[in-house]
């Protein structure tokens, strides 16, 4: 449950190497893909939004680069 109250179905389920997480709401669903690269050094996050409000799903992407300290 979010803070606005809104109730979500949370699966989470580790695929061909990839952690995906699905969020399952009223509007729609959110679709977060984890792939950590093979050296370790980087994590990108496959995003995919889904809703009736939507004309299409939206697709992003984001890389996190691990740092060196």
């Amino acid at each position: 449950t979010r803070d606005d109250g809104e109730k979500f179905d949370v699966h989470i389920e580790q695929k061909d190497g990839q952690l995906v997480q699905t969020f399952k709401g009223e509007d729609g669903a959110r679709i977060n893909t984890y792939q950590l690269s093979p050296d370790g050094n980087t994590l990108t996050v496959a995003v995919e939004l889904r809703s009736e409000r939507l004309p299409e799903p939206v697709r992003y992407s984001l890389t996190f680069a691990r740092s060196e300290q």
